[in-house]
């Protein structure tokens, strides 16, 4: 008895009382739609790569994918779309639409612009007038740095920097540029210092302090005394960097004013001031216990300090009110 109720109540409880249709495999469909844009006359149509979801694209996404910009094409009605395998898949949809210009396309008026050629004439140019300095930058030299081509590399490159200053300086006054002066920024580590730096420092100088401060000072020395001869006016504004600075046990124990990026660039200013006649117009902006500085060049504010103050945020440590020069 308990057995036909049971099959009783299966019957009751079957979807249909009709015996069951077998399911029918799905569709085997594929991403036929060549995903792109194809155009026929002024009208085309976009497809999509393979893509899942239920929801239309973002056009403009799809047309900023095949190179068009939304602001002047559009998707319109009718959209297809195409889905293929199982439905709760991936990757498993296309969608296709008219794609169109918006606006009326412009044609290029081709006489016009051939008769605009023809009838052209030189704008006249007026002459560049008021003085201008070519500013110089003269920094991390680290003479006597073993490291790259060390110091026959550094003598190499400055020399040929003396010959394209003054060619360039030549150059520029050929095309009009008024250039009368030049700004020669000593920015600091002019030496590279033999200890209190980084480990190994003292055996992989190739020249003990001495030589490393006599070779950069001739340096700047010879380029003043070259470029001297083309310009009626120059500057030279100095500045101390940490290898210049005087150390013991890894740290500068004197004064921000004990520095041989700055001692060095002193000489050489009295080197030039003992013969004014010569080199009267070679002016020197040294700064005295100070680790920045600011100078006018031509109406123009120019501030140099050295990059080991700089600091993520907050106020550069050990640094003192800039001092301004007016030369």
């Amino acid at each position: 008895m308990s057995s036909n109720l049971d099959n009783a109540l299966d019957n009751l409880l079957k979807t249909s009382e009709m015996e069951s249709i077998q399911k029918l495999s799905p569709r085997d469909r594929k991403a036929d739609w060549l995903p792109g844009v194809t155009w026929q006359g002024e009208e085309g149509v976009v497809t999509t790569q393979p893509m899942e979801g239920d929801n239309a694209p973002d056009w403009s996404g799809v047309l900023r994918m095949w190179g068009l910009d939304p602001e002047h094409f559009a998707v319109v009605e009718p959209v297809l779309f195409n889905v293929w395998g199982d439905t709760l898949g991936v990757l498993n949809r296309q969608w296709k639409g008219k794609v169109i210009r918006k606006g009326k396309q412009e044609v290029a008026d081709i006489e016009a612009l051939i008769q605009d050629i023809k009838k052209h004439k030189p704008r006249e140019r007026k002459p560049i007038t008021g003085g201008a300095s070519l500013v110089v930058c003269a920094s991390d030299w680290q003479t006597g740095k073993r490291d790259g081509d060390g110091l026959k590399g550094l003598v190499g490159r400055w020399l040929q920097a003396v010959d394209d200053v003054e060619f360039r300086v030549k150059e520029l006054k050929k095309i009009g540029r008024p250039i009368d002066s030049i700004t020669v920024l000593c920015l600091g580590d002019l030496v590279e210092g033999c200890d209190g730096h980084y480990d190994i420092q003292t055996f992989t100088v190739e020249v003990d302090r001495r030589d490393q401060v006599k070779i950069a000072r001739r340096l700047l020395r010879d380029a003043l005394i070259r470029w001297s001869k083309v310009v009626p006016n120059i500057t030279v504004a100095a500045i101390g960097g940490n290898h210049g600075e005087n150390r013991k046990n890894g740290k500068a124990f004197t004064t921000l004013n004990d520095n041989d990026d700055v001692a060095l660039v002193e000489s050489v200013a009295e080197i030039f001031q003992a013969n004014p006649e010569a080199y009267g117009h070679i002016r020197f902006a040294i700064p005295t216990d100070e680790l920045s500085l600011t100078l006018e060049v031509n109406g123009k504010i120019l501030g140099i300090t050295h990059g080991h103050l700089a600091r993520v945020s907050g106020s550069p440590p050990n640094s003192r009110a800039s001092i301004h020069r007016r030369l």
